[in-house]
């Protein structure tokens, strides 16, 4: 990760989804349904024990970097090559594998909030500085 002097703020986003939503939307989907939202490390993890699957932390962290990155989603497909990673304390750390061949990867950090029935995820997204000339 490049220092802090060299990265500049990029954006921040915002987002929260109804916990019994987000399970709704996940039962009884597919594996091959799943793998359109799920970066397959987080479909392994689904496939483990899907019971205790955090679906909804990783959809809010998803749809935060988007508003963040001001990035157009791209339809669920673009969900696929996120990739969340739950932090302690309730951070996570997001980490972007582009399928059309871009040579950067993107990472963002963030944490969630939550409450007996709503998730959400804040997150600040850093992008390198331009070269200084």
């Amino acid at each position: 990760m490049p220092r802090k002097s060299d990265l500049r703020l990029a954006g921040l986003g915002v987002d929260i989804v109804s916990v019994p939503r987000a399970e709704q939307f996940i039962k009884g989907r597919s594996p091959e349904a799943l793998s359109r939202v799920l970066a397959p490390s987080e479909l392994r993890c689904y496939k483990k024990n899907p019971s205790k699957f955090p679906f909804a932390k990783i959809f809010t962290a998803k749809e935060a970097f988007f508003k963040a990155s001001q990035l157009p989603p791209g339809g669920v497909y673009a969900f696929s090559q996120l990739e969340v990673k739950l932090l302690p304390h309730a951070h996570f750390e997001i980490e972007w594998h582009p399928t059309d061949g871009a040579a950067m990867k993107v990472r963002a950090r963030g944490c969630h909030f939550e409450s007996e029935a709503h998730v959400g995820a804040e997150l600040i997204y850093w992008k390198p500085s331009p070269p200084k000339t």
